[in-house]
């Protein structure tokens, strides 16, 4: 199945996950995760900045701050936030997630591969 960001893939989602990562002009950039369950009686919130040194806590490879960076940061924090809930590794019951993001390069790596 294929999708164009911003509609979601799968029926019946545990929960969804809004993403965003981005870089400004003054040598920063982050990232966050906006999680949000069908209900809507809770949210949930991850968030941070690109991290570009191996000796820093969530640091996932990153050499140089750029919007690029900010956006791959956002999805390895949003999968890495799922396989934390993960309570099984058959497919059959895992949880179901919709991951929603508005990063044209993260859509195209995560959809296209």
């Amino acid at each position: 199945m294929t999708s164009r960001p911003g509609k979601p893939l799968l029926d019946d989602p545990v929960a969804f996950l809004f993403t965003d990562g981005s870089a400004l002009p003054n040598g920063t950039a982050g990232w966050g995760v906006h999680i949000t369950y069908p209900d809507l009686t809770e949210t949930n919130g991850l968030r941070g900045p690109v991290v570009m040194s191996a000796r820093i806590p969530n640091w996932v490879g990153a050499f140089a701050v750029t919007s690029n960076t900010g956006e791959l940061s956002e999805m390895y924090h949003a999968l890495d936030w799922i396989n934390a809930r993960r309570t099984s590794s058959s497919p059959v019951v895992c949880p179901r997630f919709n991951m929603v993001s508005n990063g044209d390069y993260c859509v195209k790596v995560f959809v296209c591969q």
